[in-house]
C-alpha cells in the first residue's frame, strides 16, 4: 500500500509539472496596438502639394487622378526575435464614395526608402516595391474599418523584418487598384494622427522560446 501511495504521489507530481510546462509553452502571446508616427496622402492631380498636416488622408481616384497614402509605425517595443501571428490595419473612416462596386480594391506595397511626412509630395514620393504585398476590398460604410493582413505571408515577413532591422522600416504605401473614370470620384477618407485618430496596426506576436513544440 505504501508503495502504491508513493507511486500515486509521484504520478500526480508528473501530471502537475506537465500541465505547467504545457501552459508555459502555449504562453507568451501578446497583442499590441501601434499608432502611425507618420501618415499622409500624395495626390497625382496636385503633384507639388504636401498634405502632411491634414487631419485626414484620402485614398482612391479623383476623376482620373490617383491619390495614394503613406503610413509608418514605430515597432521598436516588439522583441526582435518575436514571431508575428496576426496583423490588422485599422482606419477610422470619415467618408466613402464607391461607384465602381466590386472594383473598389486597394493594394499594399512596401516602401523602400525614407520619406518625410511634412515634405513628401506626389513628385517626391519614395520608391516602393514593384509587387503588392496584399490586396483588400474597400469599406462599405463609415466608422472603424479593419483589414486583416494575416493571410499575406509576405506582409507578416515584412513586419518581422521591420522588427529585426528597424532601419529598414519605411512603412507602407496603399494605392487604388482600379483605373479612374472621367468625371467620377471613388475614394475613402480616414483620420490621420493630426485628426486625433491615427491609422493603427494591431499586432499579435509570440515571444521567442515560448512557441508550441
Amino acid at each position: 500500500m505504501r508503495n502504491a501511495a508513493l507511486l500515486l504521489i509521484m504520478l500526480g507530481a508528473v501530471l502537475v509539472f506537465g500541465c505547467k510546462e504545457s501552459k508555459k509553452s502555449n504562453g507568451g502571446v501578446k497583442t499590441k496596438t501601434f499608432y502611425a508616427v507618420a501618415d499622409t496622402d500624395v495626390d497625382e492631380e496636385f503633384p507639388y502639394d504636401n498634405y502632411g498636416s491634414s487631419p485626414t488622408c484620402i485614398l482612391g481616384v479623383w476623376n482620373t487622378y490617383n491619390t495614394e497614402v503613406l503610413l509608418k509605425w514605430d515597432l521598436s517595443s516588439i522583441p526582435p526575435d518575436a514571431e508575428i501571428l496576426q496583423v490588422k490595419l485599422v482606419l477610422d473612416l470619415v467618408e466613402v464614395s464607391n461607384n465602381v462596386g466590386t472594383q473598389f480594391m486597394f493594394e499594399v506595397y512596401r516602401v523602400l526608402e525614407d520619406w518625410s511626412e511634412s515634405a513628401v509630395t506626389w513628385n517626391t514620393r519614395p520608391t516602393i516595391a514593384t509587387s503588392p504585398l496584399a490586396c483588400f476590398s474597400g469599406p462599405s460604410g463609415l466608422g472603424r474599418f479593419s483589414v486583416d493582413l494575416t493571410q499575406s505571408q509576405d506582409f507578416l515577413s515584412m513586419v518581422e523584418d521591420w522588427i529585426k532591422n528597424p532601419q529598414q522600416n519605411f512603412g507602407i504605401n496603399i494605392a487604388p487598384a482600379w483605373a479612374g473614370v472621367a468625371g467620377q470620384d471613388d475614394y475613402m477618407e480616414f483620420y490621420s494622427k493630426e485628426g486625433g485618430s491615427a491609422p493603427a496596426l494591431i499586432i499579435k506576436y509570440r515571444l521567442s522560446g515560448q512557441r508550441t513544440q
